[in-house]
C-alpha cells in the first residue's frame, strides 16, 4: 500500500507548500493531497489512515497566522485529532522554523521542520515508508517516545535547480524563486537566519525554462521571489549589481514572454530591491524589460542610528539616491518604512517622518508597516517601541495627505498580539541549550 502526505493551503502558505507538493510529487509510493477548507481535513486524515499504510498532515505556519485565534485553535484541534488517528503531524514555514518548541509543546505538532523544507519533505516520506528513523531525518525537531525535545540531522543547503518552483503538472504556478538566502542578516527579519547568509541563485536557464512552462499554460503575469531582485547572481556582499547577469537572466525571460503577450515584473513584490543597488546601470536594464511601473524600495527607517544598529547594510542617502534614479528613469519608487523597531527612539521616528516627506517630494510613495516581533530573528523577543502620540499624528498627516499608505494600524494589532502570545508562553525565545543541533543549522547556512 502506498502512504499519503495531506497539505493545508490557504492564500498565506501557498507559495510554501506549492514548493513542497512539487517534491512530494515526484517520490513514489506517496499521494499527496492538497486541501484548502480547514473543515475538510479530519475527513481526509479519516480517510488517509483507513486506506493507506501511514499519513502525515502538514502545515506552513506564519506568525502572524498563529495570532488569529480561531485559526490556532482550528488547527490545533484537527493536529489533535489526527495525531489519534495515527497520522504524523508536522508543522513547517517561516514560524515552526523560528519557534519548534512552541509548535510541539503548545500546538502538538509531532515535527518541526526547521530551515529549508525539501530535504525535510523528503526524509519523512521515507521515514512513513519504515526507511528511516526519525532521528536520520533531516532538518526536524521532534518530540520522542519519552517526551523529549530531538534534532535530527543536518541538511546541506539546496540547490534551487534541483526542485521545481511549483507543481506544473496540477496546473498549480506561483512566483519563481530565484534566489534564497541574504548576505545582510537584518536583526528584524528571518531570511538569512532561516536559509542562510549565502545566497543561493537558480540558474538563467532554470528560471526560464519554467517561465515558459507558465507562458504556454497561458500564464499572463510573471513574478519572482527573492530577498532582493538586484543581487541576482552575487556570492559575495562586497560585489557591485552584475548587471550583465540580470540582463542575461531578463533577456531569456523576454524572448519567451513577449511573443505570447505576457508581462515580467521584477523589483515588485514579492521582488523588493535594496536601495544600495540601485544603480542607473540596474535601473537601464528594468526599465529595458519589466511591465511594473512601481519599484519597491526597502529603506526600513529614516535614522541611520537605527539602520546601523539593526545591521541593514546601507544608509539614508543610498535611499534618496536610489528615488532619485528610479524617477529619472519614469519608475514609481514605493519606499517601505517600519516603526516601532525596539532600537527606536521618538526621535528616531520623528526623523523617519521626515525623511519619508521628503522622499514624497521627489515623487515616492510612502508603504508605512509597524515592526512585528518574529522568532528566530536577532531581535526577537524584544517588545515593540510604542508609538507615541506625537508620532502617531504626524503619520495620521502623512496618511491623510495622500504620500503614505499600508496596513499599519493592523499590523499595530498583530504585533500587540503577538507580544502578548509571548508573554502567555504559547509562543517561546529560543532555548539554545535544548535545540543546539538546530542553532547548528542557523548557524551554518
Amino acid at each position: 500500500m502506498k502512504n499519503a502526505f495531506i497539505l493545508y493551503v490557504d492564500k498565506f502558505a501557498r507559495y510554501s507548500i506549492y514548493s513542497l507538493v512539487a517534491v512530494l510529487d515526484r517520490l513514489r509510493g506517496l499521494d499527496v493531497y492538497l486541501v484548502e477548507d480547514l473543515g475538510l481535513v479530519e475527513r481526509l486524515v479519516d480517510y488517509a489512515s483507513s486506506n493507506y499504510s501511514a499519513c502525515a498532515l502538514g502545515f506552513s505556519l506564519l506568525t502572524t497566522r498563529i495570532a488569529d485565534d480561531a485559526f490556532f485553535n482550528n488547527v490545533v484541534g484537527v493536529v489533535k485529532y489526527a495525531g489519534r488517528r495515527g497520522c504524523l503531524t508536522v508543522a513547517g514555514g517561516p514560524h515552526a522554523s523560528g519557534d519548534p518548541i512552541g509548535v510541539l509543546l503548545n500546538m502538538g505538532f509531532k515535527v518541526a521542520v526547521v530551515g529549508e523544507g525539501e530535504p525535510a519533505v523528503v526524509d519523512l516520506a521515507s521515514y512513513l515508508a519504515g526507511e528511516l528513523s526519525l532521528d536520520e531525518v533531516r532538518n526536524i525537531v521532534y518530540i520522542d517516545e519519552q517526551g523529549g525535545l530531538r534534532a535530527g540531522r543536518r541538511a546541506k543547503p539546496v540547490d534551487l535547480d534541483d526542485y521545481p518552483p511549483f507543481p506544473y503538472w496540477r496546473h498549480l504556478y506561483t512566483p519563481i524563486e530565484i534566489t534564497r538566502g541574504c548576505f545582510h542578516g537584518c536583526w528584524f527579519c528571518q531570511v538569512s537566519y532561516f536559509h542562510g547568509f549565502k545566497p543561493r541563485h537558480r540558474s538563467v536557464g532554470n528560471i526560464v525554462e519554467y517561465a515558459k512552462i507558465m507562458v504556454e499554460e497561458g500564464v499572463k503575469d510573471i513574478r519572482f521571489i527573492t530577498p532582493d531582485a538586484l543581487s541576482y547572481n552575487l556570492s559575495d556582499v562586497r560585489q557591485p549589481v552584475d548587471e550583465d547577469a540580470l540582463a542575461q537572466l531578463l533577456e531569456g525571460l523576454h524572448q519567451v514572454a513577449s511573443p505570447a503577450g505576457a508581462r515580467i515584473y521584477l523589483g515588485s513584490f514579492p521582488s523588493e530591491v535594496r536601495p544600495e543597488h540601485v544603480t542607473e546601470g540596474s535601473v537601464r536594464v528594468l526599465k529595458r524589460y519589466v511591465s511594473n511601473k512601481e519599484v519597491i524600495v526597502g529603506a526600513q527607517s529614516g535614522s541611520n542610528r537605527v539602520l546601523e544598529s539593526i545591521h541593514r547594510g546601507h544608509s539614508i542617502e543610498d535611499v534618496f539616491n536610489a528615488v532619485d534614479i528610479l524617477v529619472k528613469a519614469g519608475f514609481k519608487p514605493s519606499v517601505d518604512f517600519i516603526f516601532g523597531l525596539p532600537p527606536e527612539t521618538e526621535e528616531d521616528m520623528l526623523e523617519t517622518v521626515r525623511v519619508a516627506r521628503a522622499l514624497a517630494e521627489r515623487g515616492a510613495r510612502i508603504h508605512l508597516h509597524y515592526y512585528l516581533p518574529l522568532p528566530g530573528t536577532p531581535l526577537f523577543p524584544r517588545r515593540p517601541t510604542p508609538i507615541s502620540p506625537r508620532v502617531r499624528a504626524e503619520i495620521v498627516r502623512l496618511i491623510g495627505s495622500g504620500s503614505a499608505y499600508g496596513s499599519f494600524a493592523e499590523q499595530e494589532r498583530l504585533s500587540a498580539r503577538i507580544v502578548e502570545l509571548v508573554e502567555k508562553g504559547v509562543i517561546r525565545p529560543r532555548v539554545t541549550r535544548l535545540l543546539s543541533p538546530v542553532e547548528q543549522v542557523h548557524r551554518s547556512r
